[in-house]
């Protein structure tokens, strides 16, 4: 399967200069996480699933990330999401409140809203839903729901996109939302070039690369993550086909 899904990125590549995968390329393998996963929401046996049971638990939006954290070793690696509701059909929009992106150690709202909270906001970086339109929003410690707006940064250089005009995010134009079924793709490669270590991490939609997600210096310990609003039956999986 990792062989089927490094072909379909190796022929995305090609069309898309920007985007270039080297032959250590890692689809590494993982699952949700038991400890660090909302208490109400149920895993699947397999734990490639987390969903709202029949009963939503009083209203409140559940997070969970990953068992394993991203591999730290030079080179790239990738995972892939998705967000569903029973009944919709895909791409059906899921209304902004849902989130897919990745975390770092000290995040640790896992039950409840942490977007609107700076203080539950930290470590985390996550692509809204954004009701599926073209031009979605993101999510960071810095930001809730920020919206793509193209600008220079003060060094006069650099493209800052989400970001602040102090701390450059590399994007160079929106990322889409997302709904329901679509598929979520992270690479997140590593590199390091004269001692200087990076982490960059590009998105991919449905198989298609749509631009820069984030940028840092070094090499930062990272868990894919999910948050769900609470819908019945709403789920976040994890895929390897």
């Amino acid at each position: 399967m990792i062989t089927m899904l490094l072909g379909r990125l190796a022929r995305q590549s090609s069309s898309s200069p920007d985007v270039c995968l080297s032959s250590s390329f890692d689809g590494f393998y993982t699952c949700w996480s038991r400890e660090f996963v909302g208490p109400g929401l149920k895993l699947s046996s397999n734990l490639l699933r987390a969903a709202f049971e029949n009963k939503v638990s009083q209203g409140k939006s559940m997070s969970v990330r990953s068992e394993a954290e991203i591999p730290l070793d030079i080179g790239e690696h990738f995972f892939e999401l998705s967000i569903s509701i029973p009944g919709q059909h895909k791409g059906a929009c899921l209304q902004g409140g849902f989130y897919l992106g990745v975390c770092g150690e000290s995040f640790d709202c896992w039950e409840g809203t942490w977007e609107w909270n700076e203080r539950s906001r930290v470590d985390i970086w996550a692509l809204n839903d954004s009701f599926n339109l073209e031009q979605g929003e993101v999510s960071w410690a810095e930001f809730a729901r920020r919206q793509w707006d193209k600008t220079i940064s003060l060094d006069g250089i650099s493209a800052v996109g989400y970001g602040s005009e102090t701390k450059p995010s590399g994007h160079s134009r929106p990322l889409p939302g997302f709904g329901n079924e679509d598929r979520v793709g992270f690479l997140v490669e590593r590199t390091n070039d004269g001692g200087q270590t990076r982490t960059l991490i590009r998105t991919f939609k449905n198989g298609k690369h749509v631009g820069t997600f984030f940028k840092f210096q070094g090499l930062p310990r990272l868990w894919a993550c999910a948050t769900l609003f609470p819908h019945h039956g709403a789920c976040a999986e994890l895929h390897y086909d």
